[in-house]
Order: C-alpha cells, then structure tokens, then sequence
C-alpha cells in the first residue's frame, strides 16, 4: 500500500531577511505539493478553505461553522423528519387566494354557520325562506301572519262549530237539527223565440242557471235538445205539444240538470217559444 509523501521536484528555497541586512534563517525550500495517498493534517485556530467545485474533504473529530457560498451543495444537509410538511402540503387546496392581510376562504359545496349582528326582516307573503336553525333575537313576522293569538281564536271557533253540529245522521228533533235557509233566486230573464221549421237556439248556455221554463206558444209541435247540435223532429230530447186554444204547454228544467244550449224545432212556424231563465 502507497505511503504518503510530498513531491519536492522543482522546489525553490528563499531566506527570511531581518531588519538589519542579515538573513535570520537557513535556506527554505519552497515547493508545490501533489496529493498522493490520503493526508492527515492538524489544523489549530481558525483557516479559510477555498476548494471549489472538484476537491472533496472530510472532516472528523472537529467542529466547525460552514458559511453558504454561492455553489454550495446543499443536498446532505439534514431534513425536516416525519413526514410532516408533506403531509401538510396534501391538505392544502392548490387554488388557495391570499391577499395582503387574510386567507380568502370559499364555503360553496358545504353548510356554513352564519352570524349575524341583526336578523334580516321577512318578504310579506308566502315566499320560501328554507330552514331556520339554533336562532335568537327576535323575528318581525309579515302582516297578517298565524299567531298564537289568532290559533287560539281559531280552535275556539272549530270548537263552538263542533258542539253545533250533530253527532250521528239520521232523522233529527228540531232542537238536535241545524236551521237552514234556503237561497232563492232573484233575478229572472225573459226571452220570445220566434218559431221556425229549421233548429234554431231556445237559450245559450249559462253555468248560472237555476231554472229554465218554456211555453210552446205556437200550435205546431216543438222538439227541443238539450245539446248544442241541430234539432230536428227526429233527433230531441223533449216534446212540448201544440197549444190547446189559449192554454201552451209548458216545460220545466232545473239548472242543475243542465245548464248547456238549449235547442229547438218545429214542426210548422207560427207563434213562439215563451223562455223564463232564473239564475
């Protein structure tokens, strides 16, 4: 195995001069020195070692300060352990906004608490607010909102309705029965319609109808439908006969039979057709 040496080809030697003109030591041999093996070396105090980028040393037993230059490697010096600033990184969103005081935080996709200062007021009406939760302070209600007060008022009344209402049907005594009064029409309309051979309307339909009277004041027969299509005296729904010398027949019909168009034909034209409507 190669021991280590200094190569001392081509050294030169100087002499140390003093103050006076005389040389205070012998000759010394001044050389360039070519690493051969591995050098150990002492070093006291404090050196500065210039290296570059291609020597490599090692240090050991000693402790030392070692100042960043401008290409130290970086790579062998210790690292944060356990994993914790990447497991970090992972949590954090890669679209993060930051401005120059706070973190901008969007709450879309989730349910987020809201604090407010003051309770907004409700719209009037029956618009949809969703679901209120965990709320304090006090809510204006719109006008003519349910109050206790009006439920109240209201389960009285139900109450009160109910005792007067029998609890079984059935044949009643007057004093277990509810009084009705019936709602008599008070307003009628007459109408003349002048006989015809061909169908002609008797009355256009009215959803308000009650009651309809007619009188075939004609002596030829009249045949009335009680539909919107032509009458004919095979195609009817109700015969009102020739009048009697002064004495028409007559038809009655409830409105709540029918209230659609009224039709007729007959079988001669002469005279008319005599038409009350009560609504």
């Amino acid at each position: 195995m190669p021991q280590p040496y200094i190569d001392v080809t081509g050294a030169t030697a100087y002499r140390e001069a003093t103050g006076d003109g005389t040389f205070a030591n012998p000759y010394i041999p001044r050389f360039t020195a070519v690493q051969q093996g591995t050098w150990n070396i002492g070093i006291t105090g404090t050196p500065t070692f210039n290296i570059g980028t291609a020597p490599s040393l090692t240090f050991t037993n000693t402790s030392f300060t070692a100042n960043a230059g401008t290409n130290l490697n970086t790579s062998a010096l210790a690292l944060e352990s356990g994993g914790n600033l990447a497991s970090i990184n992972t949590k954090l969103p890669s679209n993060l906004t930051v401005t120059a005081t706070r973190l901008l935080v969007d709450g879309s996709g989730v349910t987020q608490p809201v604090s407010l200062a003051t309770l907004p007021t409700l719209a009037a009406g029956t618009n949809n607010i969703g679901s209120l939760t965990n709320i304090t302070g006090t809510i204006s209600l719109p006008t003519g909102a349910a109050t206790s007060a009006n439920q109240t008022t209201g389960n009285t009344s139900l109450a009160s309705i109910d005792t007067k209402i029998p609890s079984s049907l059935g044949t009643k005594t007057s004093s277990a029965s509810l009084s009705i009064t019936p709602a008599f029409a008070a307003t009628s309309t007459i109408t003349n319609v002048a006989s015809s051979a061909t169908s002609v309307t008797l009355l256009a339909a009215n959803n308000n109808r009650k009651t309809v009277i007619i009188l075939n004041d004609s002596t030829s027969d009249l045949y009335v439908t009680l539909n919107a299509s032509a009458a004919s005296t095979t195609n009817y729904s109700l015969f009102l006969a020739a009048k009697v010398g002064n004495t028409p027949s007559s038809l009655f019909l409830n409105g709540d039979d029918y209230s659609g168009e009224i039709r007729g034909i007959w079988s001669a034209a002469n005279g008319f057709a005599r038409i009350t409507e009560i609504v």
